[in-house]
């Protein structure tokens, strides 16, 4: 994965070249992450508590076994937690759960689109689902907000506006961030 590293300063170089003054961030998917070793610690010991918590968590159908190494979430918390291991372990115990019960919550909706377009035959009483979703509380919350355009008013009613205030939120530290950067740009020429 290091082989990538002068590719991605490669493309940051060229696009400054073209756009003098401004700076660049080029992003790389998770498979960069890979070589971090804390990545696969982390997902490698949290396997015994994704499963136990599949058995014991109330509400959840879900049993993870397509996605036990839940990567989605080791390249994200390696990301916030600067790859320190220990925290990264402590928040995968507390997201499993999140992560299992949005699973649950999905897994009727998948299986019935699964069986609408016929990709695969799901035999009667079993379901199928994705453990592995990234951002699993945006994926739920948005879907209660879109049952607002069904008649369905609780719970979307009362997430809406939290993330109408989220985002003006991010919008209003993104324009100071802007205006940092600009005036730090304007006092270096």
């Amino acid at each position: 994965m290091k082989a990538l590293a002068p590719i991605s300063e490669a493309a940051a170089d060229f696009m400054k070249s073209r756009f003098p003054g401004r700076e660049f961030y080029i992003g790389l998917d998770w498979p960069f992450l890979a070589g971090q070793p804390s990545l696969w610690v982390t997902t490698i010991i949290l396997v015994p508590f994704i499963l136990l918590m599949s058995v014991v968590l109330p509400g959840n159908t879900t049993l993870p076994f397509g996605g036990i190494l839940n990567i989605c979430f080791a390249a994200t918390a390696l990301i916030i937690t600067q790859g320190d291991l220990f925290r990264m372990i402590i928040l995968g115990i507390i997201s499993t759960p999140l992560y299992l019960w949005v699973a649950s919550y999905f897994a009727p909706i998948i299986t019935d689109l699964a069986k609408k377009v016929g990709t695969i035959n799901i035999p009667a009483g079993q379901m199928i689902t994705w453990n592995g979703m990234e951002c699993p509380e945006f994926r739920y919350f948005m879907s209660q907000i879109g049952l607002i355009f069904k008649g369905h008013l609780f719970p979307g009613i009362l997430i809406l506006p939290l993330y109408i205030l989220l985002i003006w939120y991010y919008w209003k530290h993104m324009s100071l961030r802007e205006k940092e950067a600009k005036e730090r740009l304007d006092a270096g020429n």
